[in-house]
């Protein structure tokens, strides 16, 4: 499975879904598992963490996750993808329904961290 980390398109975002540490860990438990960047000078870890740990650079390769932290550009969505993000669309924020629409006309899926929730109702995933 090909897990790629995209940059954050919001110019104040320097949050990351996965740290290397974790990247690592998870490389270990499961071989079949790589991890690609997209690369980026915003992150509050640096690209050159990541290849540390075995992620390659993101060009072009078949993506079977994309995980970002923030809603991602339009442009960035690619029919029959899997997207992971808080896109913020659950509560029908108007302006994030461009977001939604192009995602279901792509043909994708889309896991936001706000609906993973554990058994008793409360979210699972929070960043800080």
């Amino acid at each position: 499975m090909n897990i790629c980390i995209l940059k954050e398109s919001r110019k104040n975002e320097f949050r990351v879904p996965l740290v290397p540490k974790d990247i690592k860990e998870l490389i270990k438990k499961n071989s079949k598992l790589k991890f690609f960047i997209e690369p980026s000078n915003q992150r509050v870890i640096k690209d050159r963490q990541y290849f540390s740990v075995g992620c390659k650079k993101y060009n072009s390769q078949k993506i079977d996750l994309f995980l970002s932290i923030k809603e991602i550009n339009l442009s960035t969505i690619k029919k029959n993808q899997n997207y992971m993000m808080f896109s913020h669309t659950i509560k029908g924020q108007k302006h994030n329904m461009p977001l939604l629409k192009k995602i279901l006309k792509n043909n994708c899926s889309l896991i936001d961290y706000e609906l993973l929730r554990n058994t008793h109702g409360l979210r699972s995933i929070g960043f800080g």
